[in-house]
C-alpha cells in the first residue's frame, strides 16, 4: 500500500515487533510481520540475542524465501564489521552512504535482513529512508530529467581497479509496483548517472542526506531489521571502535515462500508523474 503522509516513520516503535524466537514464530506473528512490512517497508524484530544468532536469521527463510548468495557469505550470511583494506564504506567504521543492497546484481535481492550481533558503544545509528518519500519529492517538484531515472541505463556502478560493473534504472516497475535501486560513489565504488538523469540523481542525494528525511535509531544486540529492498534505503552513521566493534549479520532472501502473495514488495506511487511543477531547480542546488 502507498505510505500515507501521516504514516511517515518518526520512530522505530511504529514497525517494532516483539518475538521470543524467530525459530518458533506463530502464524499470527508471521501475519503481523507481513502486515507491518507492507505498511512501512521494514520491520524491526525485537527478539534478544539467541545462543545461535545465525540460526535466527536462517529460520526466516520460511517467511521470506530462499537465501541468496554473495561472494563474502557463509550460508548466505555476510558479516558486516570493519576490515582492513575494505573497498566498501559498509566494511569500515566511517559513515555509510544510504543505498539499496545488491546493486551489482542484475536483479537486486527483494528482501534484506540485518541482525545486530554487537552494537556500537558510540555512534553506529541505523538510518532508513522510504523510497516513496524520494519518488514523491521528485514528482511533486518535477525535477528536470527525473523521468530518465526509469531508463535502464540511468546509472552505471563500477569498482575502481577491477571490471565489476552494472547499469540500472533508479526506479523500475515490477509486478505493477515500483522498486528503487540506489547507490552513491564511496571509496572504490563509483556511480555515474547519465547526463539526462544527473540533476535528478543529485537531487536524490541531497534529499536523502538531510537528517529531516531520515529515521535514525540505535539497533540493540539480537534485533533484526527486515527491509523491502526496493522500498527502503538504509545506512548507518560512523561509530567508535575503542570499546567494542559493531558487528552485523546480513542475509538476502528471494521473496519466494508460501507467503509470497502476501508480501506486496515495492510501492504504489501516491503522486502522479504529471504533478504540477512547484519549483525549477538547477544543478548547482544539488552539488
Amino acid at each position: 500500500m502507498p505510505v500515507k503522509r501521516d504514516l511517515r516513520m518518526q520512530t522505530p516503535d511504529l514497525f517494532r515487533i516483539f518475538v521470543a524466537q524467530t525459530t518458533k514464530l506463530q502464524v499470527d506473528q508471521i501475519e503481523q510481520i507481513i502486515d507491518v512490512l507492507g505498511t512501512y517497508g521494514c520491520v524491526l524484530l525485537d527478539c534478544g540475542m539467541a545462543s545461535d544468532p545465525r540460526q535466527d536469521l536462517l529460520s526466516l527463510k520460511h517467511v521470506f524465501g530462499n537465501t541468496l548468495g554473495h561472494s563474502l557469505a557463509q550460508e548466505g550470511i555476510v558479516t558486516i564489521t570493519p576490515v582492513e583494506g575494505a573497498i566498501y564504506d559498509g566494511l569500515t567504521n566511517q559513515a555509510q552512504s544510504l543505498h539499496t543492497d545488491g546493486s551489482f546484481n542484475p536483479i537486486p535481492p527483494p528482501v534484506v535482513a540485518l541482525q545486530c550481533e554487537v552494537s556500537a558503544h558510540h555512534g553506529g545509528l541505523s538510518q532508513v529512508v522510504q523510497a516513496e518519500q524520494v519518488y514523491r519529492y521528485l514528482a511533486q517538484h518535477q525535477i528536470p530529467g527525473w523521468m530518465s531515472l526509469f531508463d535502464a541505463d540511468a546509472i552505471e556502478i563500477s569498482t575502481v581497479g577491477d571490471n565489476k560493473r552494472a547499469t540500472h534504472s533508479v526506479f523500475r516497475w515490477h509486478h505493477q509496483r515500483l522498486h528503487m535501486i540506489f547507490k552513491s560513489s564511496a571509496m572504490r565504488v563509483k556511480v555515474e548517472p547519465k547526463p539526462e538523469a544527473e540533476l535528478a540523481y543529485r537531487a536524490i542525494q541531497t534529499y536523502i542526506s538531510n537528517p529531516d528525511n531520515q529515521l535514525q535509531f540505535h539497533m540493540k544486540e539480537g534485533q533484526i531489521l527486515l527491509m523491502d529492498n526496493g522500498r527502503i534505503l538504509h545506512a548507518r552513521t560512523a561509530f567508535s571502535t575503542e570499546q567494542r566493534v559493531r558487528r552485523m549479520n546480513r542475509l538476502w532472501f528471494d521473496g519466494l515462500s508460501p507467503y509470497s502473495e502476501r508480501l506486496d514488495l515495492g510501492f504504489l506511487p501516491s503522486v502522479q508523474a504529471n504533478a504540477e511543477q512547484e519549483t525549477s531547480p538547477t544543478l548547482a542546488q544539488f552539488l
